[in-house]
């Protein structure tokens, strides 16, 4: 049916856009540890997935090269921005690196070095032609003397410009030096489109370029006391869309919990007890796509 095909695509967006949005809350402002130089720019470090997580060492050498290093093999960053795309998924680090839009707009503009014409060098270039030879000369001194003015002017201005140059490509080089990079994790052609992997899958992709030890470090189990301040059952009515903690909030603390595969999506199932009922609620990306309850 229509619907169900219409209900399919609109359960995999939310569930695309709410499986990015966890990446982000899980990475996003935590720390790690680069295993490797990193280039000074916004298109950062590409790793390949169907290539075994390979980085590609052509466009990595020449990015060192053309915009040398912003972080240090060794160096701890904070993770700043986690970007999903249709291909590939951004881990940007420090800033992302320096190059994106709008970067460039904050350095001095280079003037040009070209002087045009004035009007009495193109008056006298025309008249030059059908003057009587008496007066040719006295033309052509004028001509020269004009010619002279503009090509000192564009001395001048050339020299500003090599100046303005070198300051422009010095502040770049600083902006560049502290505007951090990015790892760009490529995947097959429609991966991403399909199903959002993973922190822990990420982790495993970056785990020759980056340390993830200070990021998977857990917070301590909460006291007993904490566990008690739970918020108890409500009771109240579960409906599709939902969130795991809101129904939690509703139902209490689950008594099993099963996850599996329906075709592409990850599914998770948990089971509530009552005490005269069984409630079985299914979750694709955190969010109730179906519930089912039963009398004892």
């Amino acid at each position: 049916m229509l619907w169900i095909g219409a209900l399919a695509v609109g359960l995999a967006a939310v569930c695309h856009a709410q499986n990015a949005d966890s990446l982000k809350r899980y990475f996003e402002g935590k720390h790690v540890t680069v295993k490797m130089d990193m280039p000074g720019t916004h298109h950062g470090v590409d790793v390949h997935l169907e290539r075994d997580g390979r980085v590609d060492m052509s466009s990595y050498s020449s990015r060192l090269k053309q915009f040398g290093v912003s972080i240090r093999e060794g160096d701890r960053v904070m993770i700043t921005l986690i970007k999903v795309n249709k291909k590939n998924i951004e881990f940007q680090l420090a800033g992302g690196g320096f190059g994106a839009m709008g970067d460039m707009s904050g350095l001095p503009s280079v003037p040009s070095t070209t002087v045009s014409k004035s009007d009495r060098e193109r008056r006298l270039e025309k008249d030059l032609g059908p003057a009587p030879e008496a007066e040719k000369r006295r033309i052509r001194e004028d001509l020269d003397r004009e010619r002279r003015n503009r090509q000192s002017d564009e001395r001048v201005l050339r020299a500003r410009s090599e100046s303005i140059r070198a300051d422009r490509q010095r502040l770049e080089f600083e902006k560049r030096r502290t505007g951090g990079s990015r790892f760009n994790i490529w995947f097959p052609e429609g991966r991403l489109l399909e199903a959002v992997p993973s922190p822990e899958a990420i982790m495993t992709a970056l785990a020759e370029q980056a340390d993830f030890s200070e990021v998977g470090r857990r917070p301590a189990a909460k006291s007993l006391a904490s566990r008690q301040e739970l918020p108890q059952p409500s009771g109240g009515q579960i409906r599709r869309g939902m969130s795991e903690r809101e129904v939690h909030a509703a139902l209490g603390r689950p008594v099993s919990r099963k996850e599996a595969r329906q075709g592409d999506l990850a599914t998770v199932t948990e089971r509530f007890d009552s005490g005269d009922s069984v409630t079985d609620v299914t979750y694709v990306g955190g969010v109730v796509v179906k519930f089912a309850t039963a009398s004892k």
